[in-house]
């Protein structure tokens, strides 16, 4: 190199994933030069910080419905949550928080066959590593009665201590509901076990019991008297 020149030399290297941020990687080279005097050599020295961060990409992290969208009322509803961390470093104090509809009661959630702890809406899912993953499922149970074509939903969000919070979307079923009439509960009695006689008033009870899911509106009784009776 010529008295007064300079010359450039570019070395590349990957850092190494994971890595926990912060982390510092010290760089070093030795330059010797001819011909040489008392000095012959010379290091050089440099550090580098590393910027590391867990990362949840929204195609990776999100609510799901499992089976059909239809629900009948006292039916169970199913949903998958996936968390994914993408990023380079563990994610911290991971939360999953849920928004359940008020049309849903008995709300569990598992990971695998291991039911976790659900505090009000919460999840506590404590770090989540680098490129790891947890796969959970929700099951709910639909009130019963319920309206029918009435829509339920489960929201989700993730929230952890560098990112904050990450929505994850919702889950939606449709409710299938009808009111119902059967003749073991809807009927007619007689007030009396007596013998019937002629000109004798009798009671008769007339007894209707919904035992469907939803409300019946309009509901009509219509009454047919043998020839032999009158109404009072």
């Amino acid at each position: 190199i010529d008295a007064d020149e300079h010359v450039e030399l570019r070395a590349e290297a990957v850092v190494v994933s994971p890595l926990a941020d912060a982390t510092t990687l010290s760089v070093a080279a030795t330059l010797a030069w001819e011909p040489s005097t008392d000095v012959a050599a010379r290091r050089l020295e440099r550090t580098i910080a590393v910027h590391s961060e867990p990362a949840l990409a929204s195609r990776r992290n999100y609510i799901s419905r499992l089976g059909g969208e239809v629900v009948q009322p006292a039916g169970d509803v199913e949903a998958a949550v996936e968390i994914t961390n993408d990023g380079s470093a563990p994610a911290a104090d991971v939360v999953l928080h849920l928004r359940v509809d008020p049309a849903l009661d008995e709300v569990r959630v598992f990971e695998k066959n291991s039911r976790l702890t659900l505090d009000g809406d919460t999840v506590d899912l404590a770090t989540l590593d680098a490129y790891g993953a947890r796969h959970l499922t929700i099951r709910a149970r639909v009130r019963t009665p319920y309206a029918d074509r009435s829509e339920v939903r489960i929201g989700a969000s993730v929230h952890t201590r560098e990112l904050g919070e990450t929505p994850l979307g919702e889950a939606a079923w449709r409710v299938d509901s009808h009111p119902g009439f059967n003749a073991q509960t809807s009927k007619l009695d007689l007030a009396s076990d007596a013998v019937l006689r002629p000109t004798q008033l009798a009671d008769v009870d007339a007894i209707v019991v919904n035992t469907g899911t939803d409300v019946a509106h309009n509901v009509r009784l219509r009454l047919y008297v043998s020839p032999e009776a009158r109404l009072e």
